[in-house]
């Protein structure tokens, strides 16, 4: 244990941590409010002007606060000269000014971010022994923190803590020190005697002093915001790093739903932020990177890479960015070395191994409604019952036969350096990872991931900044389109077995009851299906700052995404149910997206006496070039699996291709004014010039005009540190396809063969307009709250409407809808133990979504497997459409035959259904269905997909080194349409069918269950609520003090890592969180599940050195 004297000789225990520990705890603290550069760059780069005359020292240091940032701390004995100054600075740096006013004055200046504090020169004692107080500040862990600002409340005098954490400043009983430092919580202490003092700062749970910089003119503290803008730290998301990043942000947001579309590794996921606001067309926000407006996804994001990501909801505050906003923004910022304190260096090395596995399947029936004799299933012979009371004399496993549990490693290391002077700064990571996902004989994803990011001052005015990743990843997909023949394999089949054929592996035809239905494990194993992926990220940027209130800046972003598919059925492969061998197939395509982007900022920042301005003008061009090329061919000349060309397909040769070129300049001013630190008003205008509009409607416009009240600011309310009401009202976009505006036909062969849509010169993106009222508190130093209502009308909805035959097209897109939603979102964080050794902090979220189509400028229709979700004007936008079974005697009033009454005519039988009275019991009972008064079966809402509401609570608890965090999901109420289950009782395997040791009067035939899997029923319409353990962690660190410079070693950390480990659920398929993406809607609306890769657990070990 070190101990550090104070300037009489007493001791304060602190922590026995180097100075460069030190730094770099100090620059992370700073991190949180991501400045622009480090302090000590800050003030280097910081220029005054100014004008005095006659003025003491005194009258001239609150002159410069007057016209700059800055604010001065400092002992009215220090400056108690009555010395005059006439003076003129013109454009010069602080530290320059500074050091001309204390020269010669046995004074010396300290500069912590905007804090100036004066005190003596280290060899002057001016304080008189009984008035000082001295101690020692340290953080939670007992690290010394250097550069802690304190001051007397009430009065201008303060200082701040040497590189060993000490103090000393001149104070009278009962004055109140308040202690501050950026990243940790504010703290106040009453002097009560001269004794020193050991302050133990604690990190700020509430962020007051967090940052944000999306959406707003500028990094704005998020207690100064007029509307929400949600930011996960690196800290949140290093916990559990996913391989998708997409996946890293469920549970961490109210109001954010993620779906998994595919579920299998490498694939991306669906984001929903804030409900959906387009009937056609993806949910997904505009993700910025850096700086980059990209056209991808996350999946080829590493999470180790992330310092934070800033999530905005709705238009109210994603209208900065125009027509592409109104499904919200995500804006992820990466580790740069500039983060770290001048002349520091930090290496980090992660490791992660472990499996995946299917921690649920569905059930299925062990028994059939066929003859059983001499221990074997007589498929040629059913019941004469039709019952399936028949046990399976055997049960293979199937599950166990399909599913392996697959590895998951990743492997991570960082460097990241700043120069001596703070000028110069360098961050590179190496990310690898191979994740095999669950099925048998698939590779799964690999991916490598490289990253540069740089920062240099060219002069104390220029800055150039870059960030670059490159991402390379090979996906297996051979898995995509077998997982029907897996669901509907017999219970009895074995997958393992040889083909009696020619002895190859995997008997191509097990299945019994479908014979149709071939080995999915044949299907893998004698084909090949890929994805080869190479994605660019890259931005350059330069800052020219020649007045301190004064920037511009000019950047350059890239996005381009390369992909190649292939896939080969090769000639000669064995056929389920045919004697015939395959003619062979062989698929390839190529596609290349390029988007680019140029941005010129100007940025204007002044304190003007009690009101701080902000403004930003801003030009942004933007170019998107994407190319598609694809072949098809059949009847292959060779056999084998070293097909790699078009040339040997005979047959069925089909060439497309595609290519399309977007252009779009957008010009936005954006005002922001704050008066005396508590009354916000923020205002911004865009307008955007695309080639997706129409040509007659080519510039559109979008804005916001927000407000808030820092009502503690005003008031003093016992307990609460902070309470802000905020409104705001904003205007986002959403663009139209490309094809939308232009007439399109279809060709072949060169020749149009049809029309198709009809052009509109008129046509508009659509527009996402939303009022948010929110409300945020922080109260009793332990808790931060939360809440939002988010009203939107999204209008001009861009469909596909049909045409009078008179125009000669089927089509024509216009602006034909609208969508109104409400949003209901809370947030509550608590630490609730803070202690030396324990520390206990949850975050729980809830939210509640409801949205409805209130305009359809053209008929009702039916989407997915034939209608099974209606958008008709009046309808909640997600309703289930169907034929509903009717569940109660009045339901089937109209069927019942004149002159009987309906409890004569019907009953309910012990399943809930309505059947005939007569055949309760036998293979004649059939679940009777609504019908309309004409006798037809009613089309009819049978469901909803919108959930009640969601919740999810986080819980981090710590005791000394070790931690254990986890990330429970709620979803109370939505429903989900399982297709799957149908098919599974049409094929005769469902769970459903199993009528072993059931009463007489309870047993249902097979011909009561065909009934059941009519097309699109209620029957098939599963509550979708759920409790899931989504991410689980558990880590041990050893920290300098054990290790004692071993190796240069900082930090070993040691854990297990668990994902989606835990699911409860009265859903009966592999997840109810699934959904499908198709006909121009995202999987987070349609609530379909039909044959898809299902979500998996992963267990892991891990090891993370930070040198």
């Amino acid at each position: 244990m070190k101990k550090t004297p104070n300037r009489k000789g007493n001791f304060i225990p602190c922590s026995d941590k180097n100075i460069f520990r030190i730094m770099k705890i100090s620059a992370l603290l700073l991190l949180v409010c991501l400045l622009p550069v480090s302090a000590s760059t800050y003030s280097q780069t910081k220029r005054v002007s100014f004008k005095v005359e006659q003025a003491t020292m005194k009258e001239t240091l609150h002159k410069i606060e007057q016209s700059t940032e800055f604010s001065f701390f400092y002992n009215d004995n220090l400056l108690v000269s009555e010395n005059k100054y006439t003076l003129e600075v013109e454009d010069e740096l602080i530290t320059d000014v500074l050091e001309k006013l204390l020269s010669g004055k046995s004074l010396d200046y300290v500069i912590n971010d905007k804090v100036i504090v004066i005190v003596p020169e280290k060899n002057q004692q001016t304080y008189t022994q009984q008035k000082l107080v001295s101690g020692t500040v340290c953080d939670d862990q007992g690290i010394s923190l250097p550069g802690v600002t304190i001051r007397i409340k009430g009065k201008n005098i303060g200082t701040t803590t040497d590189p060993d954490g000490y103090f000393e400043i001149q104070a009278e009983i009962d004055d109140v020190l308040i202690f501050s430092f950026i990243g940790m919580r504010e703290q106040e202490v009453i002097i009560q005697d001269y004794t020193p003092l050991t302050i133990v700062m604690e990190n700020d749970l509430l962020r007051l002093e967090e940052v944000v910089v999306t959406g707003v003119v500028a990094q704005t503290q998020r207690k100064k915001l007029s509307f929400t803008v949600e930011k996960i730290n690196s800290d949140l998301l290093q916990t559990v790093p996913a391989a998708n990043l997409a996946n890293s942000l469920t549970g961490k947001v109210a109001g954010i739903k993620i779906s998994n579309n595919a579920g299998s590794p490498g694939a991306d996921a669906d984001i929903q932020l804030r409900g959906a606001t387009a009937i056609f067309g993806s949910s997904n926000p505009l993700i910025i990177i850096d700086g980059i407006l990209t056209e991808g996804r996350l999946s080829d994001i590493n999470s180790e890479d992330i310092e934070s990501i800033e999530v905005v909801k709705g238009a109210s505050a994603s209208s900065l960015y125009g027509s592409r906003a109104a499904n919200g923004v995500i804006h992820i910022k990466t580790k740069r070395g500039s983060n770290l304190s001048s002349g520091s260096t930090e290496i980090n090395y992660r490791s992660e191994f472990g499996a995946s596995y299917i921690p649920f399947t569905p059930e299925k029936t062990t028994a059939t409604n066929f003859i059983v004799s001499g221990g074997a299933v007589d498929y040629n012979t059913p019941s004469a019952d039709g019952i399936y009371d028949n046990p399976y004399p055997t049960l293979t496993d199937p599950v166990g036969q399909f599913f392996n549990p697959g590895s998951y490693n990743t492997n991570y290391l960082s460097y990241s350096t700043n120069s001596q002077d703070g000028r110069t700064s360098l961050f590179g990571s190496l990310h690898y990872t191979d994740e095999a996902g669950v099925v048998k004989l698939t590779d799964g994803m690999q991916r490598t991931n490289f990253r540069i990011n740089a920062d240099h001052w060219i002069s104390d005015k220029i800055k150039v900044t870059t960030s670059n990743l490159y991402s390379q990843s090979t996906i297996d997909q051979r898995a995509g389109g077998i997982w029907d023949l897996f669901y509907y394999a017999d219970p009895d089949v074995d997958l393992l077995a040889p083909n009696e054929e020619d002895g190859s592996a995997y008997n191509v035809d097990p299945n019994h009851n479908n014979p149709r239905l071939a080995n999915p494990l044949y299907l893998i194993n004698n084909s090949k299906n890929f994805e080869e992926r190479t994605r660019f990220l890259g931005h350059y940027a330069v800052q020219y700052k020649p007045l301190d209130y004064l920037d511009f800046s000019l950047a350059y972003g890239i996005d381009q995404i390369s992909r190649n598919s292939f896939s080969l059925s090769p000639k000669g492969l064995l056929q389920a149910d045919r004697d015939e061998l395959t003619y062979g197939s062989v698929y390839k395509s190529h596609n290349n997206t390029t988007a680019q982007t140029v941005q010129v900022d100007g940025f204007f920042y002044k304190k003007l006496g009690d009101f701080l301005t902000k403004a930003k003008l801003q030009y942004l061009y933007e170019s998107n070039e994407y190319s598609y090329f694809a072949g098809s061919g059949t009847h292959l000349a060779v056999k084998g699996m070293d097909v790699t060309s078009l040339e040997q397909a005979s047959e069925d040769i089909n060439i497309s291709s595609y290519e399309s070129a977007i252009v779009a300049n957008n010009v936005s001013g954006v005002f922001n004014l704050v008066y005396k630190d508590k009354y916000i008003f923020d205002a911004l205008i865009r307008q955007d010039g695309v080639s997706l509009f129409g040509a007659n409607v080519r510039w559109q416009t979008f804005y916001r005009m927000s407000g808030a009240w820092r009502v503690t600011e005003d008031f003093r309310i016992p307990g609460f540190e902070e309470l802000k009401v905020r409104a705001s009202y904003g205007v986002a976009g959403l663009r139209p396809p490309f094809e939308s505006q232009y007439e399109t036909v279809g060709l072949s062969d060169g020749t149009i063969t049809s029309p198709v849509a009809i052009g509109n010169a008129d046509l508009k993106p659509s527009f996402a307009k939303e009022t948010e009222l929110g409300l945020d508190a922080s109260f009793l130093n332990r808790f931060s709250f939360t809440f939002n209502y988010a009203h939107s009308f999204n209008t001009d909805q861009i469909l596909e409407v049909p045409v009078s035959a008179t125009t000669g097209f089927a089509t024509q897109w216009q602006n034909a809808g609208k969508l109104e939603s409400h949003a209901l979102e809370a947030s509550l964080k608590a630490n609730l133990i803070n202690s030396s050794d324990w520390n206990w902090d949850i975050t729980l979220l809830w939210d509640r979504i409801t949205q409805k189509v209130v305009e359809l400028n053209r008929p009702g229709y039916a989407i997915i497997s034939g209608g099974i979700f209606r958008i008709e004007e009046g309808q909640d936008f997600g309703t289930l459409y169907g034929h509903k079974w009717a569940t109660s005697l009045e339901e089937v009033a109209n069927q019942v035959p004149e002159g009987m009454a309906v409890e004569d005519y019907f009953t309910i039988n012990n399943q809930g259904f309505v059947v005939r009275t007569t055949t309760i019991g036998t293979v004649d009972e059939e679940p009777i269905k609504i019908k309309d008064d004409n006798g037809n079966d009613k089309e009819m809402v049978i469901g909803s997909v919108i959930p009640d509401f969601n919740m999810n609570l986080s819980s981090f608890l710590t005791y000394k080194n070790l931690e254990l965090y986890m990330l429970w999901g709620y979803q109370q109420g939505g429903e989900t349409y399982n297709h799957m289950r149908r098919y599974m009782m049409i094929n005769g395997v469902s769970s459903e069918l199993d009528q072993t040791g059931k009463p007489d009067n309870e047993v249902k035939s097979a011909k009561y269950f065909d009934r059941l899997t009519s097309w699109n029923n209620s029957h098939f319409v599963e509550d979708a609520s759920y409790v899931k353990l989504r991410e689980l962690s558990l880590n041990y660190s050893l920290k300098e003090n054990i290790l004692k410079g071993f190796l240069g070693i900082e930090r070993i950390r040691l854990g297990i890592v668990g994902r989606n480990l835990l699911t409860l659920t009265k859903y009966s398929g592999f997840d109810p969180e699934t959904g499908k993406s198709e006909e121009g809607v995202d999987s987070n609306v349609l609530k379909f599940d039909l044959s898809s890769y299902p979500n998996y657990a992963t267990v892991s070990g891990t090891i993370q050195i930070t040198f």
